[in-house]
């Protein structure tokens, strides 16, 4: 019996489900139906090696995988990784590791203003969501880098 979280999430109403994802903390998707393809899931991705999760360790809520509606079976086909926990909001691992780089790298390019370096920044964490404030960021993102650093002259 599916847990009260996989019912009706995501607009599926209806009595339709989510399944359980597997997923390794930089983001290979190992499998989307956990329940129907458990048996695939290691501790560790085969990809990159890095441990597997099918909950959020933050606040311990299943990775979603497919909605599946009511009377179907399941649902197979790729998995969009998801960005943030639909329980709590956080990024997951996957997504904090891409920021964190992107910081990272923002850290190391050598024309940007301490102005403009710090926008950047902050932009990273909002820009990694959807709707008008990823949306914002991503523009702000756009105007510091444009014109791109390799074209700039002075």
């Amino acid at each position: 019996m599916p847990d009260n979280w996989q019912r009706g999430q995501y607009g599926g109403g209806g009595g339709g489900r989510h399944t359980t994802a597997a997923i390794c903390s930089n983001g290979h998707v190992v499998t989307a139906d956990v329940e129907r393809f458990g048996e695939k899931v290691g501790k560790f991705c085969s990809k990159c090696g890095s441990e597997v999760a099918t909950t959020y360790g933050e606040c311990g809520e299943p990775i979603p995988g497919h909605y599946v509606p009511p009377g179907v079976p399941g649902v197979e086909g790729n998995l969009k990784t998801p960005a943030c926990c639909h329980a709590c909001g956080k990024p997951y691992p996957w997504t904090a590791k891409k920021i964190g780089e992107a910081k990272d790298l923002a850290d190391e390019l050598e024309d940007l203003s301490a102005d403009d370096r710090a926008k950047l920044k902050a932009a990273l964490d909002d820009v990694t969501g959807s709707g008008p404030k990823a949306e914002a960021s991503a523009a702000r993102i756009k105007k510091v880098l444009d014109p791109p650093l390799f074209l700039r002259t002075s």
